[in-house]
This record gives structure tokens, sequence and C-alpha cells, in this order.
């Protein structure tokens, strides 16, 4: 079975990002200055704040499909790369839901992470109750007190009944978050519902009533659809009903607010088109002979000409300078403390064992590249997550499933000549390096061989 999955993305994006709370909101941006920045995208819809964001976001996140480079360049003039656009209007449209752009994009790495089949997870899709026809099964993973998820009922039953009708069914499955109370007792009445047969009447009532559920309501809605409540409660608080529930969350749990896609052996591949229709939110993904076979992300985004294996670290050499790398036991430390998404993916996926680093000074006068290192240990989890007195500690993150990580740094050799950021930006061949583009402050950023070498012969002379 070969699996794809939807995020839904609004909800990661509403919710506050861990390490991000403080952080200033993105400057506003008028439609004529959005034009210049990005022309292929309009954003005339939006609030000068909201493009703001999507401005801030765009500069920051990459695009993993033909363009493969920053989203904001992805969508210069004379680029025809067509993800890009598909790529803009998801952000576009959370920019428009009003989220920050720290948790856009945990919402956008998050999505292009699940990319990856090492991340698909198997679900069934026989053991639960299902709405229309056809060789796609969206199974759908929800809480009952799940906002989201209540907005995702009518368009989803509008798809297998309406729009796609005999191309595709709806497997819903229960998945009741902790921090909702009555939500799995909710999908408990559900459950009993379905066992008579009345499964999707108890689910449509049960989510237009999201703020009543207590147990006279779940009663009331029981009779309702012509079922007894007395004897519905009855069994629920018996726990007839809580291994089922409990299976559907287990096989969710790697998901959460997923919508997951199968398409059976041997069938057509114009049922590929499914899956991004769902919210309007597409994903890459191709039919293969056997089901749909997710595009597999890069282990770090790629620009044209760049060769994996050359990087640049910031860092303020007030806290910790090339000089102090160089004093360090066998000119060796762990880089850590790194709390920025996209930074996080370079040194977890993209940095391997012998690949060289330039070392660059910032919040420093002038701001430079100051010396050359050398990764000795592929990414790690970065233990400060978990240590309570460390400034970098992170109370979401959990050991087996670490959100931070770091590599092994060691230093090679300083500079003989620094080579500043003015420099830098003034050379032609370096113009498309990630450190002299507009927005661009992430502390850890792909270099291209050749933009690697220029530099050495720069600070040389």
């Amino acid at each position: 079975m070969r699996l794809a999955a939807v995020l839904c993305l609004a909800a990661i994006a509403a919710a506050p990002a861990p390490g991000f709370a403080q952080k200033a909101p993105s400057s506003p941006v008028t439609a004529d200055q959005a034009r210049k920045i990005v022309p292929r995208a309009d954003l005339t819809d939006l609030t000068d704040a909201q493009r703001g964001v999507f401005v801030e976001v765009a500069t920051e996140v990459f695009n993993y499909a033909g363009c493969q480079d920053t989203l904001a360049r992805c969508l210069a003039e004379g680029q025809k790369d067509t993800h890009a656009l598909r790529m803009a209007a998801l952000i576009k449209a959370l920019c428009a839901e009003g989220a920050r752009a720290s948790n856009i994009v945990e919402a956008v790495e998050s999505y292009y992470a699940s990319f990856d089949p090492a991340q698909r997870t198997p679900v069934k899709a026989d053991n639960c109750p299902t709405l229309g026809t056809g060789p796609v099964t969206l199974v759908e993973f929800s809480d009952y007190q799940c906002p989201h998820c209540a907005a995702a009922v009518a368009p989803l039953e509008a798809l297998v009944t309406k729009d796609r009708k005999g191309q595709v069914r709806l497997c819903s499955k229960y998945f009741p978050f902790a921090q909702h109370p009555r939500a799995r007792l909710a999908a408990a009445c559900a459950e009993y519902a379905r066992k008579k047969g009345k499964f999707w009447e108890m689910n449509a009532v049960i989510f237009s009533n999201q703020d009543a559920l207590e147990d006279e309501d779940l009663k009331r809605y029981a009779k309702q659809i012509g079922l007894d409540g007395n004897d519905m409660l009855k069994q629920v608080y018996a726990g007839t009903f809580d291994d089922a529930v409990e299976k559907h969350r287990r096989e969710g749990r790697r998901g959460e607010h997923a919508h997951l896609a199968h398409r059976w052996p041997a069938q057509r591949p114009a049922a590929q088109g499914l899956v991004p229709g769902v919210h309007g939110r597409r994903r890459a993904a191709v039919a293969a002979r056997e089901g749909l076979e997710v595009r597999r992300r890069a282990p770090g985004p790629r620009r044209p000409g760049q060769v994996m294996g050359h990087w640049l670290l910031k860092t303020e050499p007030g806290v910790f300078s090339f000089d102090d790398l160089m004093r360090e036991p066998k000119q060796t430390t762990s880089w850590n403390g790194v709390r920025n998404y996209q930074a996080r993916n370079f040194l977890r996926d993209g940095m391997k064992k012998g690949d060289k680093v330039l070392i660059y000074h910032s919040s420093a006068e002038p701001p430079a590249v100051v010396g050359i290192a050398e990764v000795v240990r592929d990414g790690y989890p970065d233990p400060t997550q978990f240590d309570r007195k460390d400034d970098h500690y992170d109370a979401e993150s959990a050991k087996d499933e670490p959100r931070w990580y770091q590599v092994d740094v060691k230093g090679v050799r300083k500079l003989p000549r620094e080579v500043t950021l003015d420099e830098i930006r003034a050379t032609k061949a370096l113009a498309k390096m990630p450190l002299v583009q507009r927005g661009q402050r992430l502390s850890v950023q792909p270099v291209a061989s050749d933009e690697f070498d220029l530099i050495l012969k720069m600070g040389s002379k």
C-alpha cells in the first residue's frame, strides 16, 4: 500500500510556534513593493501586513520542485516553475487566515517533510465507516472538538458524493486530542451510531454542535437520529467502544489532522488528481503502477550549480567567535541552540561529515567570513532542548521525537583576511548566495562550491 499525506496546515499555522513567541511582527509591504519582490505572486487581495508576512516566509522557505531556490526567487520574473505558484497560493491562504510568519514556516516545512516515503504511515481503509465509492480512499483522522475538522466535513463529503462521485470514497477515523475533554466520549457515541447504521448522521450532528457535547446533549442528538440515548451512554461509559476508538487514535498518532489517500493497485493513474483537490491545497505526487508514489524530498534544498557539502554558519563573536572555536579541545564544538525550522532541516538532513564550512561573524563590525571549519559529525539531537536550565530549552520537544538537531564542527584555519559582507554583496559571482538575499536571516545556509572557492580566494589576498 502506498500513501500520500495532506496536512491540514491551517491547524498547524494557527498554533503558537515554540521559540517564536516573542518575535517581532513582519514589516508591512505594499502591493507595489510586493510586485517588485515576487512579481509572479498575486497578493493584491492581502493587506499590507499580510503581504509582509508572505514576503518574510517566501524569502525563508525553499521551493522543492523545479526551481529549487527560495520561494521568492522562484516567483521572480522569467521563472516558469508552476509548483512555485501552488506553493505561493498555499502560503497566501495561511497569511490571509492571520497566521504569523514563523508558524507558516513550521507548517510548510512539516508539510514538505511528509513527502519523504520514510515518513509515511501504513493505514487500514477497511476498519472505518465509509462514504462514497471509488478506487481512491481518503482516510480522515478527526477530533470532534477540533474546529478545523468540522470545517473539513462539507468539502470532503462534497468531494465523494458530488465532485468526484464514483472515483473516491471517504473513510472516517477517530483521533481525539487529550486537550479536548469530550472528544473521546463523542467518538465513542459516533461508534455506537456506526454499529446502528447511523454513523454519518451522528457525525454531522456532533460536528454541528461542537460547543455542546455534555451527556444530555449527546442523548438529545441520538434521539434526533432515531437512536436510544440512554442505551448509547450506558454502553459508552461501560467502555464498549474504547478499543475501537483507541485503535484509530494509535493508527493516526504520527499524523495529527492528516488526510491519507490510498489508490488500490492496478487502477488508472487518473485518480492521482484526487488528493490535491482536498481544500484546494496541492501536493506533488506521481501515479505508479502500485499506487500513489510521493515525490521524495531531497536531503536539503539545492540551487542550480550547488554541490551539497559547502555551508555557511553564522555566529556572534561576542557569544562564540572563530577564535573561541580554535581554542576548544581538538578545535571542535557542537553547533547547538539553533531554533529555526529551516536551519534545523539543514543540520539534520543536509550537513554531513566532511562538509566544508565558512564561519561568518554576524552582529560584528563589519560582518564577515572569518574562517574555515569542517563538519566532523552528522546531525544528531541537540541536548539543550531537554535541559530546563538552558536558554534553548523546549518543553514541547520529546526525547523519542526530538525537534532540534546539531552537528559537530572542527575549526580548520582562520582566513588571512576577513571577507566582509559588503565585499560579498559587491561581487557579481556571489549575487545568488542566500547570505545577500533580501530578508535572509538563516544562521545555517547552503553555499555553492564555486562560491565557496571564490570566498577562499578573496580571503587569501
